[in-house]
């Protein structure tokens, strides 16, 4: 086992050796989030299968300073959990169309917001900082993002909330099916534990103590 691991010296040194050099040192910090100007309206929708125009509330995109259209648009729906500062959402992506009397296009495409309460961040203090949450799946996302890490579509905020957006996976995540589960035997603890693994080759995003990998289930 030790010659396996000769080539890493941190895996092959011996506990002296790492305790001569003293404490560990803090990671290195994450880049400060990126958030744009939440939009949040009623307005029509146009939906390409039926040809129908419906009039549809709590559509959310990002305010741009120059005043050009946003890429995209969330039309926010059912509650799908309760997280600590708020809720998850489930969305319909909508696409911009050149169309005064239906700036928007119902899409196939879906995605999951995670609606975070400025008011609770500022009371709770809770040691898992969703600006640090936000930092570092952004960091992930950078290079096109991992098949098996969730990544950040679009993270906007306002007054009242901080809005994260995510791809949506229809069959949840890791940590509820493992809630769901129970105990996992040990063929399937392997299955989840190489997907795991391969997220080393992106480098693990760690804030607070805690990794932030979210092992997708569909």
């Amino acid at each position: 086992m030790e010659e396996d691991l000769a080539f890493l010296d941190n895996a092959s040194a011996a506990y002296e050796d790492i305790e001569i050099n003293g404490n560990p040192a803090a990671p290195l910090p994450f880049d400060r989030p990126r958030t744009g100007n939440a939009e949040r309206v009623d307005a029509p929708v146009y939906n390409p299968v039926t040809h129908d125009v419906l009039e549809v509330s709590n559509i959310i995109y990002e305010r741009h300073a120059d005043g050009r259209p946003p890429d995209r648009a969330y039309w926010v729906g059912r509650k799908l959990k309760k997280c600590i500062f708020g809720v998850v959402k489930e969305c319909t992506i909508l696409r911009f169309r050149n169309d005064m009397n239906a700036p928007w296009e119902v899409t196939a495409q879906k995605a999951a917001v995670k609606i975070m309460s400025w008011q609770k961040i500022r009371d709770l203090r809770h040691i898992e900082d969703p600006q640090k949450e936000v930092a570092a799946m952004q960091y992930i996302s950078r290079a096109g993002g991992h098949p098996h890490v969730m990544g950040v579509l679009d993270v906007l905020q306002d007054d009242e909330y901080l809005l994260l957006f995510m791809p949506f996976c229809s069959s949840g995540d890791l940590f509820g099916f493992v809630q769901q589960a129970g105990r996992f035997p040990e063929p399937m603890a392997r299955y989840w534990f190489k997907q795991i693994l391969e997220v080393s080759y992106i480098g693990v995003a760690c804030y607070v103590g805690r990794a932030v990998i979210v092992v997708s289930l569909g």
